[in-house]
């Protein structure tokens, strides 16, 4: 669970007497309390971990972007985050929203910036969506710890919220196996068109039927049993069968990418992107 303790945004050091996030990601209080600690040193722009790596792509990402012509983007469940303001500067009309009034109030003290615009306002957005359309949607880490119920209620309003042929990308972090399948099941649920969606869930369901206690690296399975003589003979054997799963894997995908490849661009589907990202 990430910390924060206010006294030392910028500091290295540990920290006495952190302000955790809620376990409940339903628990609106909660997540005002933990804003409220994190905002004590407003004017400083917040960057995670997570956000800083995303910065190495961002020029990628801004282009792939402006190609579609897209304008308007969302960002539900903002918090702090710096991104709302980096895609503004970028030229893109940005809406930036979260449940705590800290969060909103801490955005709104900062600097506008001299590109694009940049609206921030308290919503929840289980219930209805924001009164505008929007050409994509960015969740930052903002959904995966949601209960299913809740999960489907926000499902469905970005739904409503994009334009036909938007697309919305729901950034995690270490979500894979179960939990990512379950994310995609509300997606798909909702109405989104969810890339590759057949094949990831038959992959990961035929690793789990195999029993082998596995970890990814490098977006392929790896057996972690075995030691000594007899344990490393079991990883190889173990790890032979990941290996001819994740070529099929691949074979499906591709198949199942070229089979849809006409929905991403039809200007009507709307596209949902789970993105996995380690922190």
């Amino acid at each position: 669970m990430e910390r924060f303790n206010s006294n030392c945004i910028t500091e290295s050091e540990p920290c006495d007497d952190p302000v955790y996030m809620p376990r409940d990601w339903d628990d609106h209080t909660g997540w005002d309390r933990y804003y409220r600690a994190c905002s004590l040193q407003k004017g400083e722009p917040f960057l995670s971990i997570t956000d800083i790596f995303a910065l190495f792509h961002i020029e990628e990402t801004i282009k792939r972007l402006k190609e579609r012509g897209w304008k308007k983007c969302w960002f539900p469940g903002c918090g702090i985050s710096s991104f709302p303001r980096l895609y503004a500067a970028y030229g893109f009309h940005v809406w930036g929203t979260d449940i705590s009034q800290a969060a909103v109030e801490y955005q709104q003290s900062l600097p506008a910036p001299t590109e694009g615009e940049l609206h921030f306002f308290v919503h929840d957005f289980r219930c209805d969506p924001p009164e505008t359309e929007f050409d994509f949607i960015e969740n930052q880490r903002a959904f995966q710890g949601l209960s299913r119920l809740s999960m489907g209620k926000a499902a469905r309003c970005y739904f409503q919220s994009l334009k036909p042929g938007g697309h919305a990308y729901f950034d995690t972090i270490n979500v894979r196996g179960r939990p990512k399948t379950t994310i995609e099941e509300v997606l798909s649920e909702a109405g989104f068109h969810i890339p590759c969606y057949r094949s990831d869930c038959w992959y990961r369901d035929t690793l789990d039927s195999t029993g082998i206690e596995y970890a990814f690296g490098w977006n392929a399975p790896y057996a972690v049993e075995g030691s000594g003589l007899f344990g490393g003979l079991r990883r190889r054997f173990q790890q032979k069968k990941l290996d001819r799963y994740h070529v099929e894997y691949c074979m499906r995908q591709q198949r199942e990418a070229d089979e849809t490849e006409a929905l991403w661009s039809d200007g009507k589907t709307r596209v949902a992107h789970v993105l996995y990202n380690t922190g």
